[in-house]
């Protein structure tokens, strides 16, 4: 059985301390000339450090280098840090996706970013 690490469209990158556990991840889908960031997360007590934008800069230039021209997102749209993230990466609003979200129910902003 092929898992989604196995698809050559599926990317993904992390950090890790000193001893190899994860402080965060990045999780990334692209079809053509187009990319998706699937999930961005740093585990709550790494949080504040940069972290979340060394990943997505890293993410985002090892990408550009196959051919990505437009990139997207979704994010809650109470997720204040990671709206600060997107949009001090370049990233603008581009629609809403009502009750997109669960456990709350709460509208999903969609984010893109052209190159």
């Amino acid at each position: 059985m092929a898992t989604a690490f196995d698809q050559p469209a599926f990317h993904a990158y992390g950090l890790v301390d000193g001893n190899d556990a994860l402080l965060a991840y990045i999780t990334l889908y692209h079809i053509a000339d187009e990319l998706e960031i699937i999930n961005i997360a740093v585990r709550p007590d790494a949080r504040r450090q940069g972290l979340g934008w060394q990943l997505l800069d890293h993410a985002l230039r090892e990408e550009v280098k196959l051919g990505i021209l437009t990139m997207f997102l979704e994010v809650r749209t109470s997720n204040m840090p990671a709206i600060r993230l997107y949009e001090r990466a370049g990233f603008r609003p581009v629609g809403r996706r009502r009750g997109y979200y669960t456990a709350p129910v709460e509208d999903g902003l969609v984010y893109e970013k052209r190159l």
